[in-house]
Protein backbone atom coordinates (compact mmCIF):
# COMPACT_ATOMS: atom_id res chain seq x y z
CA UNK A 1 0.00 0.00 0.00
CA UNK A 2 1.31 3.42 -1.19
CA UNK A 3 2.48 5.79 1.41
CA UNK A 4 1.21 9.44 1.73
CA UNK A 5 4.11 10.43 -0.30
CA UNK A 6 4.28 7.86 -2.92
CA UNK A 7 0.11 8.33 -3.40
CA UNK A 8 -0.02 11.98 -3.74
CA UNK A 9 2.54 12.08 -6.39
CA UNK A 10 0.46 9.26 -8.03
CA UNK A 11 -3.24 11.37 -8.20
CA UNK A 12 -4.37 14.74 -10.09
CA UNK A 13 -3.57 17.81 -8.20
CA UNK A 14 -7.20 18.92 -8.57
CA UNK A 15 -8.23 15.59 -6.74
CA UNK A 16 -6.12 15.91 -4.11
CA UNK A 17 -7.45 19.45 -3.69
CA UNK A 18 -10.75 18.51 -3.51
CA UNK A 19 -10.19 15.48 -0.87
CA UNK A 20 -8.59 18.96 1.57
CA UNK A 21 -10.97 20.86 0.91
CA UNK A 22 -13.88 18.40 2.07
CA UNK A 23 -12.39 17.13 5.02
CA UNK A 24 -11.43 20.97 6.36
CA UNK A 25 -7.34 20.68 6.35
CA UNK A 26 -6.31 24.30 6.49
CA UNK A 27 -2.93 24.64 4.67
CA UNK A 28 -0.58 27.60 5.69
CA UNK A 29 -2.00 30.40 3.54
CA UNK A 30 0.98 30.79 1.27
CA UNK A 31 0.33 27.47 -0.05
CA UNK A 32 -0.62 27.28 -3.58
CA UNK A 33 -2.05 24.57 -5.73
CA UNK A 34 -0.13 24.05 -9.03
CA UNK A 35 -1.50 21.57 -11.25
CA UNK A 36 1.28 18.66 -12.78
CA UNK A 37 3.47 19.98 -9.75
CA UNK A 38 6.28 17.48 -8.45
CA UNK A 39 6.96 20.32 -5.73
CA UNK A 40 3.27 20.87 -4.91
CA UNK A 41 2.90 17.72 -3.89
CA UNK A 42 6.59 17.46 -1.87
CA UNK A 43 5.28 20.45 -0.45
CA UNK A 44 2.26 18.98 0.55
CA UNK A 45 3.42 15.53 1.69
CA UNK A 46 6.43 17.41 3.94
CA UNK A 47 3.04 19.52 5.17
CA UNK A 48 1.00 16.95 6.32
CA UNK A 49 4.09 15.15 8.42
CA UNK A 50 3.59 18.09 10.40
CA UNK A 51 -0.34 18.14 11.48
CA UNK A 52 -2.37 15.70 13.49
CA UNK A 53 -5.99 16.41 14.81
CA UNK A 54 -9.18 14.91 13.29
CA UNK A 55 -8.83 16.66 9.72
CA UNK A 56 -5.63 15.59 8.90
CA UNK A 57 -6.10 11.86 10.66
CA UNK A 58 -9.05 11.37 8.19
CA UNK A 59 -7.30 12.72 5.52
CA UNK A 60 -4.36 10.12 6.26
CA UNK A 61 -7.48 7.31 6.61
CA UNK A 62 -8.79 8.38 3.38
CA UNK A 63 -5.74 7.84 1.87
CA UNK A 64 -5.06 3.94 2.87
CA UNK A 65 -8.85 3.13 1.73
CA UNK A 66 -8.52 4.73 -1.26
CA UNK A 67 -4.80 3.62 -2.10
CA UNK A 68 -5.80 -0.08 -0.98
CA UNK A 69 -8.05 0.14 -4.65
CA UNK A 70 -5.63 1.50 -6.16
CA UNK A 71 -4.17 -2.56 -7.36
CA UNK A 72 -5.10 -4.00 -10.71
CA UNK A 73 -7.87 -6.72 -8.78
CA UNK A 74 -9.21 -2.96 -6.97
CA UNK A 75 -9.68 -1.33 -10.29
CA UNK A 76 -11.33 -4.25 -11.84
CA UNK A 77 -13.60 -4.68 -8.93
CA UNK A 78 -14.61 -0.18 -9.52
CA UNK A 79 -15.23 -1.05 -13.00
CA UNK A 80 -17.32 -3.97 -12.52
CA UNK A 81 -19.32 -1.50 -10.19
CA UNK A 82 -19.01 1.71 -11.60
CA UNK A 83 -22.29 3.65 -12.92
CA UNK A 84 -20.41 5.72 -15.10
CA UNK A 85 -17.58 3.61 -16.72
CA UNK A 86 -16.67 6.56 -19.09
CA UNK A 87 -15.72 8.58 -15.96
CA UNK A 88 -13.10 6.70 -15.11
CA UNK A 89 -11.61 6.05 -18.28
CA UNK A 90 -10.76 9.86 -18.49
CA UNK A 91 -8.26 9.22 -15.45
CA UNK A 92 -4.90 8.73 -15.95
CA UNK A 93 -4.07 5.83 -13.59
CA UNK A 94 -5.55 3.09 -11.11
CA UNK A 95 -5.03 5.69 -8.02
CA UNK A 96 -6.70 8.30 -9.68
CA UNK A 97 -9.54 6.38 -10.66
CA UNK A 98 -10.10 5.32 -7.37
CA UNK A 99 -9.83 8.41 -5.69
CA UNK A 100 -12.40 10.17 -8.25
CA UNK A 101 -14.58 7.28 -7.60
CA UNK A 102 -14.26 7.89 -3.72
CA UNK A 103 -14.51 11.63 -3.97
CA UNK A 104 -17.45 11.65 -6.89
CA UNK A 105 -19.44 8.78 -5.70
CA UNK A 106 -18.66 7.27 -2.51
CA UNK A 107 -21.95 4.71 -3.20
CA UNK A 108 -19.94 3.21 -6.12
CA UNK A 109 -17.03 2.74 -4.11
CA UNK A 110 -18.17 1.29 -1.48
CA UNK A 111 -19.89 -1.59 -4.01
CA UNK A 112 -16.25 -1.73 -5.18
CA UNK A 113 -14.69 -2.54 -1.88
CA UNK A 114 -17.70 -5.02 -1.08
CA UNK A 115 -17.17 -7.02 -4.79
CA UNK A 116 -13.46 -6.71 -3.44
CA UNK A 117 -14.05 -8.65 -0.34
CA UNK A 118 -16.34 -11.08 -1.52
CA UNK A 119 -14.26 -12.08 -4.81
CA UNK A 120 -11.05 -12.23 -3.23
CA UNK A 121 -12.54 -14.73 -0.59
CA UNK A 122 -14.20 -16.38 -3.32
CA UNK A 123 -12.86 -20.33 -2.98
CA UNK A 124 -10.82 -19.89 0.24
CA UNK A 125 -11.35 -20.84 3.54
CA UNK A 126 -14.35 -18.48 4.58
CA UNK A 127 -16.26 -19.48 1.49
CA UNK A 128 -19.17 -21.63 0.44
CA UNK A 129 -21.38 -22.11 -2.70
CA UNK A 130 -24.64 -23.92 -3.07
CA UNK A 131 -27.20 -24.73 -5.93
CA UNK A 132 -30.37 -22.71 -6.20
CA UNK A 133 -32.58 -22.42 -9.18
CA UNK A 134 -31.87 -20.12 -12.14
CA UNK A 135 -33.15 -16.98 -13.69
CA UNK A 136 -35.07 -15.67 -10.13
CA UNK A 137 -35.36 -12.21 -9.52
CA UNK A 138 -33.87 -10.67 -5.99
CA UNK A 139 -36.37 -8.47 -4.25
CA UNK A 140 -35.04 -5.61 -3.15
CA UNK A 141 -37.79 -3.91 -2.43
CA UNK A 142 -37.90 -1.95 1.52
CA UNK A 143 -40.45 -4.62 2.72
CA UNK A 144 -38.36 -7.85 1.52
CA UNK A 145 -35.18 -6.43 2.82
CA UNK A 146 -36.34 -5.48 6.11
CA UNK A 147 -37.67 -9.09 6.20
CA UNK A 148 -34.52 -10.24 5.56
CA UNK A 149 -32.82 -8.11 8.25
CA UNK A 150 -34.96 -9.63 11.41
CA UNK A 151 -34.30 -12.92 10.32
CA UNK A 152 -31.03 -12.34 10.04
CA UNK A 153 -30.91 -10.34 13.07
CA UNK A 154 -32.55 -13.24 15.31
CA UNK A 155 -29.86 -16.18 13.68
CA UNK A 156 -27.15 -13.73 14.74
CA UNK A 157 -28.46 -12.40 18.48
CA UNK A 158 -28.34 -8.75 17.52
CA UNK A 159 -30.62 -5.90 16.40
CA UNK A 160 -28.02 -4.33 14.33
CA UNK A 161 -28.10 -5.52 10.99
CA UNK A 162 -27.91 -3.53 7.94
CA UNK A 163 -28.09 -5.34 4.50
CA UNK A 164 -26.97 -3.56 1.07
CA UNK A 165 -28.16 -5.02 -2.60
CA UNK A 166 -26.30 -4.05 -5.54
CA UNK A 167 -25.48 -5.64 -9.23
CA UNK A 168 -22.45 -6.18 -10.50
CA UNK A 169 -20.60 -8.36 -12.62
CA UNK A 170 -17.52 -11.06 -12.32
CA UNK A 171 -14.67 -11.94 -15.00
CA UNK A 172 -14.16 -15.41 -16.63
CA UNK A 173 -12.04 -17.04 -18.82
CA UNK A 174 -12.99 -17.08 -22.96
CA UNK A 175 -16.82 -16.04 -21.85
CA UNK A 176 -18.75 -13.28 -21.38
CA UNK A 177 -18.77 -11.36 -17.85
CA UNK A 178 -21.18 -13.08 -15.12
CA UNK A 179 -23.77 -11.01 -14.32
CA UNK A 180 -24.24 -10.87 -10.27
CA UNK A 181 -26.68 -9.73 -7.92
CA UNK A 182 -24.56 -8.72 -3.96
CA UNK A 183 -26.08 -8.53 -0.79
CA UNK A 184 -23.29 -7.48 1.49
CA UNK A 185 -24.22 -7.52 5.41
CA UNK A 186 -23.00 -5.57 8.58
CA UNK A 187 -23.72 -7.13 11.71
CA UNK A 188 -22.54 -5.91 14.98
CA UNK A 189 -20.46 -8.55 17.24
CA UNK A 190 -20.46 -8.63 20.89
CA UNK A 191 -18.89 -5.30 23.05
CA UNK A 192 -15.18 -5.59 23.54
CA UNK A 193 -13.41 -3.32 25.25
CA UNK A 194 -10.85 -0.77 24.09
CA UNK A 195 -7.98 1.04 25.92
CA UNK A 196 -7.19 4.71 24.57
CA UNK A 197 -5.93 8.03 26.43
CA UNK A 198 -8.05 10.19 27.72
CA UNK A 199 -7.18 13.44 29.24
CA UNK A 200 -3.65 12.08 29.45
CA UNK A 201 -4.94 8.66 31.60
CA UNK A 202 -5.76 5.04 30.01
CA UNK A 203 -9.48 4.70 30.06
CA UNK A 204 -11.21 1.96 28.91
CA UNK A 205 -14.01 1.91 26.58
CA UNK A 206 -16.83 -0.37 25.12
CA UNK A 207 -16.46 -1.16 21.60
CA UNK A 208 -18.83 -2.88 19.30
CA UNK A 209 -16.84 -4.33 16.21
CA UNK A 210 -18.48 -4.52 12.61
CA UNK A 211 -18.46 -7.80 10.68
CA UNK A 212 -19.23 -8.08 7.32
CA UNK A 213 -20.79 -11.10 5.14
CA UNK A 214 -21.23 -11.58 1.05
CA UNK A 215 -23.68 -13.34 -0.93
CA UNK A 216 -23.62 -13.30 -4.56
CA UNK A 217 -26.17 -14.86 -6.80
CA UNK A 218 -25.38 -15.65 -10.36
CA UNK A 219 -29.29 -15.62 -12.58
CA UNK A 220 -27.17 -17.88 -15.61
CA UNK A 221 -26.54 -20.66 -13.30
CA UNK A 222 -28.65 -20.47 -10.03
CA UNK A 223 -25.07 -20.83 -7.48
CA UNK A 224 -25.94 -18.79 -4.33
CA UNK A 225 -22.07 -17.98 -2.98
CA UNK A 226 -21.41 -16.81 0.54
CA UNK A 227 -18.10 -15.59 2.47
CA UNK A 228 -18.49 -15.62 5.82
CA UNK A 229 -15.96 -16.09 8.81
CA UNK A 230 -17.71 -19.01 10.61
CA UNK A 231 -18.29 -21.97 8.25
CA UNK A 232 -21.82 -22.58 10.36
CA UNK A 233 -22.96 -19.07 9.38
CA UNK A 234 -22.63 -19.46 5.75
CA UNK A 235 -25.45 -22.16 4.79
CA UNK A 236 -27.73 -20.45 7.36
CA UNK A 237 -27.10 -17.14 5.29
CA UNK A 238 -27.89 -19.09 1.65
CA UNK A 239 -31.00 -20.33 3.32
CA UNK A 240 -32.06 -17.10 4.91
CA UNK A 241 -31.10 -14.97 1.36
CA UNK A 242 -33.25 -17.95 -0.50
CA UNK A 243 -36.43 -17.55 1.35
CA UNK A 244 -36.74 -13.83 2.01
CA UNK A 245 -34.91 -12.21 -0.99
CA UNK A 246 -35.32 -15.06 -3.70
CA UNK A 247 -39.22 -16.74 -2.61
CA UNK A 248 -37.54 -20.07 -2.67
CA UNK A 249 -36.52 -23.28 -0.87
CA UNK A 250 -33.00 -23.50 -0.35
CA UNK A 251 -31.70 -26.87 -1.62
CA UNK A 252 -28.94 -26.95 0.41
CA UNK A 253 -26.79 -28.66 -2.37
CA UNK A 254 -23.19 -27.59 -2.27
CA UNK A 255 -20.86 -26.16 -5.43
CA UNK A 256 -18.27 -28.54 -6.32
CA UNK A 257 -15.17 -28.17 -4.38
CA UNK A 258 -11.77 -27.58 -6.33
CA UNK A 259 -9.22 -30.31 -5.64
CA UNK A 260 -5.72 -30.09 -6.50
CA UNK A 261 -3.88 -33.31 -7.48
CA UNK A 262 -0.42 -33.63 -7.75
CA UNK A 263 0.20 -37.25 -7.67
CA UNK A 264 0.74 -37.46 -11.78
CA UNK A 265 3.57 -35.09 -11.24
CA UNK A 266 6.02 -37.59 -10.42
CA UNK A 267 6.56 -38.36 -13.84
CA UNK A 268 7.80 -35.24 -16.29
CA UNK A 269 5.35 -33.13 -17.63
CA UNK A 270 5.57 -31.42 -20.50
CA UNK A 271 2.49 -28.19 -20.06
CA UNK A 272 0.72 -26.89 -23.05
CA UNK A 273 -0.30 -23.29 -23.79
CA UNK A 274 -2.01 -21.39 -25.94
CA UNK A 275 -0.88 -18.99 -28.67
CA UNK A 276 -3.10 -16.61 -27.05
CA UNK A 277 -1.92 -16.56 -24.35
CA UNK A 278 1.60 -15.42 -25.47
CA UNK A 279 3.20 -17.69 -22.75
CA UNK A 280 7.27 -18.74 -23.42
CA UNK A 281 7.22 -21.06 -20.87
CA UNK A 282 6.00 -23.27 -17.83
CA UNK A 283 8.52 -24.92 -15.36
CA UNK A 284 8.53 -26.96 -12.05
CA UNK A 285 10.50 -24.61 -9.84
CA UNK A 286 10.16 -26.55 -6.20
CA UNK A 287 8.49 -29.54 -5.44
CA UNK A 288 8.17 -30.47 -1.70
CA UNK A 289 7.78 -34.45 -0.93
CA UNK A 290 6.87 -36.21 2.25
CA UNK A 291 7.96 -39.97 2.28
CA UNK A 292 4.86 -42.59 2.70
CA UNK A 293 4.65 -43.75 6.30
CA UNK A 294 5.87 -40.47 8.41
CA UNK A 295 4.23 -37.12 9.09
CA UNK A 296 7.58 -35.39 10.60
CA UNK A 297 9.95 -35.28 7.24
CA UNK A 298 9.91 -33.19 4.51
CA UNK A 299 11.99 -32.47 1.77
CA UNK A 300 12.32 -29.87 -0.79
CA UNK A 301 14.16 -30.04 -4.53
CA UNK A 302 14.46 -26.94 -6.15
CA UNK A 303 15.87 -25.47 -8.95
CA UNK A 304 17.48 -22.15 -8.25
CA UNK A 305 18.21 -19.28 -10.99
CA UNK A 306 19.61 -21.08 -13.79
CA UNK A 307 20.56 -24.04 -13.44
CA UNK A 308 20.31 -26.71 -15.65
CA UNK A 309 17.41 -29.39 -16.64
CA UNK A 310 14.37 -30.03 -15.20
CA UNK A 311 13.15 -30.89 -11.33
CA UNK A 312 12.75 -34.31 -12.80
CA UNK A 313 16.39 -34.13 -13.74
CA UNK A 314 17.17 -32.63 -10.12
CA UNK A 315 15.55 -35.59 -8.17
CA UNK A 316 17.46 -37.98 -10.71
CA UNK A 317 20.36 -35.99 -9.67
CA UNK A 318 19.93 -35.91 -5.71
CA UNK A 319 17.44 -38.76 -4.92
CA UNK A 320 18.74 -41.99 -3.89
CA UNK A 321 17.97 -44.21 -6.61
CA UNK A 322 17.06 -41.61 -8.78
CA UNK A 323 13.96 -39.98 -9.94
CA UNK A 324 12.13 -43.35 -9.99
CA UNK A 325 12.16 -42.94 -6.07
CA UNK A 326 9.37 -39.82 -6.81
CA UNK A 327 6.99 -43.28 -6.10
CA UNK A 328 8.52 -43.39 -2.87
CA UNK A 329 6.81 -39.38 -1.87
CA UNK A 330 3.97 -37.69 -1.34
CA UNK A 331 4.46 -33.95 -3.36
CA UNK A 332 2.20 -32.10 -0.75
CA UNK A 333 3.38 -28.55 -2.45
CA UNK A 334 4.76 -27.08 -5.82
CA UNK A 335 6.02 -23.85 -7.49
CA UNK A 336 5.15 -23.40 -10.83
CA UNK A 337 6.29 -20.50 -12.75
CA UNK A 338 4.88 -19.34 -15.87
CA UNK A 339 6.82 -17.35 -18.28
CA UNK A 340 4.88 -14.94 -20.38
CA UNK A 341 6.70 -13.50 -23.98
CA UNK A 342 8.18 -9.81 -23.68
CA UNK A 343 4.89 -7.65 -24.65
CA UNK A 344 6.02 -5.40 -27.79
CA UNK A 345 8.36 -2.64 -26.84
CA UNK A 346 9.09 -3.22 -23.60
CA UNK A 347 11.87 -6.46 -23.91
CA UNK A 348 10.79 -7.21 -20.14
CA UNK A 349 8.65 -10.56 -19.71
CA UNK A 350 5.82 -11.23 -16.93
CA UNK A 351 6.52 -14.50 -14.67
CA UNK A 352 3.91 -15.55 -12.66
CA UNK A 353 4.76 -18.30 -9.40
CA UNK A 354 2.00 -20.21 -8.65
CA UNK A 355 2.30 -21.67 -5.48
CA UNK A 356 0.10 -25.16 -5.40
CA UNK A 357 -0.42 -27.30 -1.79
CA UNK A 358 -2.15 -30.62 -2.71
CA UNK A 359 -5.90 -30.70 -1.38
CA UNK A 360 -6.97 -27.38 -1.88
CA UNK A 361 -4.39 -24.88 -1.17
CA UNK A 362 -3.10 -22.35 -4.47
CA UNK A 363 -2.19 -18.62 -4.13
CA UNK A 364 -3.67 -18.09 -7.22
CA UNK A 365 -6.13 -15.33 -5.02
CA UNK A 366 -3.67 -12.93 -4.14
CA UNK A 367 -2.78 -12.45 -8.02
CA UNK A 368 -4.62 -10.10 -10.28
CA UNK A 369 -7.90 -10.95 -11.67
CA UNK A 370 -6.11 -11.94 -15.62
CA UNK A 371 -3.70 -13.94 -13.48
CA UNK A 372 -6.45 -15.84 -11.98
CA UNK A 373 -7.99 -16.53 -15.03
CA UNK A 374 -5.59 -17.60 -16.83
CA UNK A 375 -4.36 -20.02 -14.24
CA UNK A 376 -7.57 -21.95 -13.05
CA UNK A 377 -7.39 -22.49 -16.55
CA UNK A 378 -4.20 -24.31 -17.60
CA UNK A 379 -4.25 -25.83 -14.56
CA UNK A 380 -7.27 -27.90 -15.61
CA UNK A 381 -5.67 -28.24 -19.05
CA UNK A 382 -2.80 -29.52 -16.68
CA UNK A 383 -4.56 -31.90 -14.62
CA UNK A 384 -3.93 -30.14 -11.39
CA UNK A 385 -7.19 -28.71 -10.91
CA UNK A 386 -10.51 -30.24 -10.85
CA UNK A 387 -13.91 -30.46 -9.17
CA UNK A 388 -14.95 -33.29 -6.44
Amino acid sequence: MATLKQFVRRVPIALLQQHVEQVGVLLPPEFEWTAGSSATAKRFSDIMEQYDGTPAERLRLDVERVSAMGDEVGDGALYSTSSDPSALDRQPSSHARAYYSFLTNLADFRRAEEARYADERRRGRSWDGFESERDLTVRRDAANIAEFEKAASAFFGTSQVEAEISERVRKRHHRSDAALVQTTIYVEDRPSELRSFHDGRIAFTTHRPVHEAAITYEPETGAIEVVAKAGAHRPALANLFAEHLLATRHRGNRIAVRRYRLDHLRQPQHFESEPLHQIDSVSVKAMSLMPFGTQGERLTLELMGKAPGTIWDLAERRLQGGATRLADYLITRITLVVRFKPKLGTGRARVLPITITGGTGCNLKDCTEQERLIGEHYMRAWGILEDV
